[in-house]
């Protein structure tokens, strides 16, 4: 399989550990926006929303995060807030090191996390992790979390303005559905 194989949400079902909704977009301007306006509608069950492209990939301090058609895995997970809000600072680190057990399965390469919303490889960022807040609308509280992640599996070429800091991992043979469900 490779990693140009289209994403499928039965396909990533079989290898998902919960019952999570999961959505899979051939194009959407960001997952994490997509995440948003669910919460808009009152949804904020545990939920994996992917897309194949983002046309408004972004992260931190507002940056865009380049999102390719078919060569990496663009996506937000909802996590319902269940727990003390305090701990609530725990979720990108957690996903950081979900992310980096998860890709050390198909890769030999060194990664490495840099604390605490991206992940590394060969000096290069090849992940990057934005945690929003979901509220209810009517409330204000915090209902749940949008974890966005973008991982680089096989991009080969970047935007100018990023190419000598943003890599890939080079992974032409895995399964983006597999990969996704970790």
């Amino acid at each position: 399989m490779n990693t140009n194989k289209k994403l499928a949400e039965k396909e990533i079902k079989k290898h998902l550990k919960s019952d999570a909704l999961v959505r899979v977009f051939a194009n959407i301007d960001s997952t994490n926006n997509e995440a948003k306006r669910l919460a808009e509608g009152g949804f904020f069950s545990p939920a994996l929303i992917l897309a194949e492209e983002q046309s408004a990939g972004r992260g931190r301090l507002g940056r865009s995060f380049y999102s390719p058609e078919s060569t990496g895995l663009y996506f937000t997970v909802i996590i319902p807030v269940n727990f003390p809000l305090e701990d609530i600072t725990l979720i990108t680190p957690a996903a950081a090191v979900a992310v980096h057990r998860t890709l050390s399965q198909f890769t030999d390469k060194k990664l490495f996390i840099k604390w605490v919303n991206d992940i590394y490889c060969e000096d290069k960022k090849i992940c990057g992790i934005l945690a929003e807040a979901l509220s209810s609308t009517e409330t204000g509280i915090i209902r749940a979390v949008a974890v966005g992640i973008g991982i680089n599996l096989s991009t080969k070429d970047f935007p100018k303005d990023i190419s000598s800091v943003a890599s890939s991992l080079a992974l032409e043979n895995a399964d983006r559905n597999h990969i996704a469900a970790g």
